[in-house]
């Protein structure tokens, strides 16, 4: 028989093409080495899916990068427990899954530890009734992520396990190799995206690892193809006062979320119970988180804050108040750049001149950076505290009675101060005053 042409090879894939632009999306026959399909004629796809929401995006691997002590692995046995057990991570909802947890640093004995450490904290422990149901598999590989056949066997434990996510400790130590050969690491990345939904936990750059250094523009340890294979990036780091910053770097599916702060409480026992308990920027450990932001997050997280107290559009004074109150004051014409950026990166709304929204301006407290206090007492209504008159609260300066139940045109309550005289009064914004059974205001 005549061995075939290259324009014999060239008829049959016309043929294939011409089929696939004739029928609906699929892949092509006795192709083993690529997928084909039509972008005629297709389906939506829908929207994207997220195993946490805004941050962690389903099918994809995303990056948590941090430099050594700032907490990484207890960061990720945190998120382990929130996916398995359907706990919202910071704020933000999770798909609950079964998990794997992939450990290239540490012996499975110290790993175990302080997991359970984590569960004291939670109040349960390994046997505790939240997990009826649920598989988490712990994982030590022999061989590293270039390897295709621990690939093969991580897919294997993946089904067997029913693990939708995959946590992958750490990925310079996982490479086996030289994090800053383009080629290894792009084999690595290729690898790990077979795998479902991978949260991998890496270093940064020395430059960044340096004492003093700072998030913003930070980048993990090695090739910059792990930032680019990346579809969601996280950079952890350190405050001044002691808590943790976790800020949203990168994400190909949307804006970057609101930078996280939280505080990693230890028990005097070193086996003791541990914590990860969310902290607002003005909290005396986050002190110094400022610095690790740019100008932009600031604004936009002073918008953020304010319309979840006010519940209304928010004045280009009260963002220059809020900034001076957190160490990070501004030029008003300055302010005016970074509010036209936020606007025309699609994270503001211009309600009208002067006045800002956030995009999303169903925002509450407990899913971005607030500086102020929302009210328990009202906390299922609009976030606002709605005082009557003749109400004791407690301000900076002391204890009061509410004056005036309604706002005044700069937005703040009239109080009037037992230290004070009969008919003076001084003007508080809603974040600086708290109910009497509530503790000291910001």
């Amino acid at each position: 028989m005549k061995e075939k042409g290259i324009m014999d090879h060239v008829g049959e894939t016309r043929d294939i093409i011409d089929g696939l632009h004739n029928a609906q999306s699929q892949g092509v026959e006795g192709c083993a080495i690529m997928y084909a399909c039509s972008m005629l004629r297709c389906d939506d796809p829908g929207a994207i899916e997220w195993h946490v929401d805004g941050l962690v995006p389903s099918n994809y691997v995303t990056i948590i990068a941090g430099d050594g002590g700032t907490g990484k692995s207890t960061l990720a046995l945190e998120l382990l427990y929130c996916v398995v057990t359907g706990t919202p991570f910071f704020g933000h909802d999770v798909r609950q899954s079964n998990a794997l947890y992939v450990d290239f640093e540490l012996h499975k004995e110290e790993q175990l530890s302080r997991w359970l450490q984590l569960l004291k904290g939670k109040g349960t422990d390994a046997y505790g009734d939240i997990f009826d149901g649920v598989k988490v598999t712990y994982v030590r590989p022999l061989s590293s992520l270039s390897d295709s056949t621990l690939i093969e066997e991580l897919l294997t434990y993946a089904e067997m396990a029913d693990a939708e996510l995959v946590i992958i400790d750490s990925l310079t130590i996982g490479l086996g190799g030289d994090a800053n050969r383009q080629d290894e690491v792009i084999n690595a990345m290729r690898n790990i995206e077979k795998l479902p939904t991978v949260v991998a936990l890496d270093h940064v750059s020395k430059k960044q690892g340096e004492r003093g250094s700072k998030l913003k523009g930070s980048t993990p340890h090695g090739s910059i193809f792990k930032r680019n294979f990346a579809r969601s990036l996280l950079m952890l780091g350190r405050a001044d006062g002691g808590g943790t910053i976790l800020r949203h770097e990168k994400s190909n599916f949307g804006r970057n979320a609101n930078t996280i702060f939280y505080e990693a409480v230890y028990d005097e026992d070193p086996r003791g119970p541990i914590r990860l308990e969310q902290r607002k920027i003005s909290d005396e450990v986050m002190a110094g988180s400022i610095d690790h932001l740019s100008s932009d997050e600031v604004t936009l997280m002073a918008v953020h804050d304010i319309y979840a107290v006010k519940q209304d559009s928010v004045t280009k004074d009260e963002i220059l108040r809020w900034r001076a109150e957190v160490g990070a004051e501004i030029a008003g014409r300055t302010l005016d750049n970074a509010l036209g950026r936020l606007l025309k990166a699609n994270q503001l709304i211009k309600v009208a001149t002067g006045l800002w929204k956030p995009i999303d301006a169903d925002c509450t407290a407990h899913n971005n950076t607030a500086l102020g206090t929302v009210h328990r007492a009202n906390a299922t209504s609009t976030g606002l505290p709605i005082f009557d008159v003749g109400t004791r609260v407690k301000t900076p300066d002391g204890d009061g009675t509410i004056a005036d139940g309604t706002l005044s045109n700069e937005g703040r309550y009239a109080v009037r101060l037992d230290s004070s005289a009969q008919y003076e009064v001084t003007y508080y914004w809603p974040y600086q005053l708290l109910f009497p059974d509530e503790g000291s205001p910001q």
